[in-house]
């Protein structure tokens, strides 16, 4: 019932806890395992989205590296 009172969100950790404040005597062993015999898992409720127009504000930038010369010795050239 937490658990899809949670819209399956919740895995066997916040489900033991949630158990615990309702007063349900439980271990968070038991609750996985429970959980697992069931088939009952977590779903991410976020999904990544990759930033739009992040390519364009890259290109944007110098690349300083390029116009470098190249180093003929050691310690020459330091990036941070």
């Amino acid at each position: 019932k937490v658990f899809t009172q949670s819209r399956e969100t919740y895995g066997s950790p916040r489900v033991h806890a949630e158990l615990r404040r309702q007063g349900v005597l439980v271990s968070r062993k038991r609750v996985a395992r429970i959980m697992r015999d069931q088939g009952l898992r977590a779903r991410s409720y976020r999904i990544y989205m990759k930033m739009a127009k992040l390519h364009r504000f890259y290109q944007s930038i110098k690349n300083i590296k390029k116009d470098t010369p190249k180093p003929t010795a050691v310690n020459q050239q330091w990036s941070g």
